[in-house]
């Protein structure tokens, strides 16, 4: 006989025997009880996540988190926006030639509002294709940051 496992061997023999236990020490079968419950229920709710957050910096595919004005927004509205948007040409009374006034329009979301489309804006460009994505994304995110003069 195996004494390993007596419960699998012998499973009646162990329930008289466990009876025989609980009818003579009920008070510890009572606080093993207390003791079993409050640990499943300790444990029913253990999300990995909420325990154990991620501290490291998502990396976007677009390249978002090294966005700035002179290395990113400034040539992007260059090659996109300024041959209509500038000092000299005023389209839709909207200038993109310098910080300032790009900073301006990032400020009150006419410069999100119109790259994206959104309503009560003039989708831009206008009559072609919107700008690709992970320039769209590169724009909002350098607005979310403040739009810093970097």
């Amino acid at each position: 006989m195996n004494t390993m496992y007596p419960l699998l061997a012998q499973p009646l023999q162990a329930l008289i025997s466990l009876k025989k236990h609980l009818t003579r020490h009920p008070s510890r079968f009572a606080v093993g009880i207390l003791l079993l419950s409050g640990a499943l229920t300790g444990c029913a709710y253990e999300n990995e996540a909420e325990l154990f957050p991620r501290i490291e910096k998502s990396i976007s595919p677009c390249g978002t988190d090294t966005v700035t004005y002179a290395k990113t927004i400034a040539p992007l509205l260059e090659q996109h926006c300024t041959t209509c948007h500038n000092e000299l040409v005023l389209s839709g009374d909207v200038n993109l030639e310098g910080w300032a006034a790009v900073k301006a329009q990032a400020d009150r979301g006419a410069l999100v509002g119109a790259i994206t489309g959104a309503p009560d804006y003039e989708p831009m460009p206008p009559g072609g294709a919107f700008l690709p994505n992970c320039d769209v994304e590169r724009v909002k995110a350098w607005v979310q940051a403040g739009a810093p003069n970097n």
